[in-house]
């Protein structure tokens, strides 16, 4: 049985981060610490191979995302260029898994 979901990739733009595209857990499986599980494999994964920061965007009006990411270590960056709807958040991966 798949619970969630999470697609990584680098960001195109510059090469030493690395991109979280999509989060995505069941709506049942909510709230209960595995967003924080995703998100500390994810970062460890992209920190592991070499990556010295993470990024992904999300909209700011999706306010449980934004409380969800500044909890857990992400800063907001601002709108994304070129996408005023749009934010990017970063995760320095050096103290990742230390």
């Amino acid at each position: 049985m798949v619970i969630g979901q999470i697609e990584m990739s680098r960001f195109k733009p510059e090469p030493t981060i690395g991109y979280v595209n999509l989060y995505y857990l069941a709506p049942a499986y909510r709230n209960r610490g595995l967003g924080r599980r995703l998100d500390e494999y994810a970062t460890g994964f992209l920190g592991g191979i070499g990556f010295r920061a993470a990024r992904l965007s999300v909209s700011p009006r999706n306010q449980q995302a934004m409380k969800f990411y500044l909890k857990n270590g992400w800063r907001d960056l601002g709108s994304r260029p070129g996408h005023a709807e749009v934010h990017l958040m970063e995760k320095n991966l050096a103290a990742v898994g230390t």
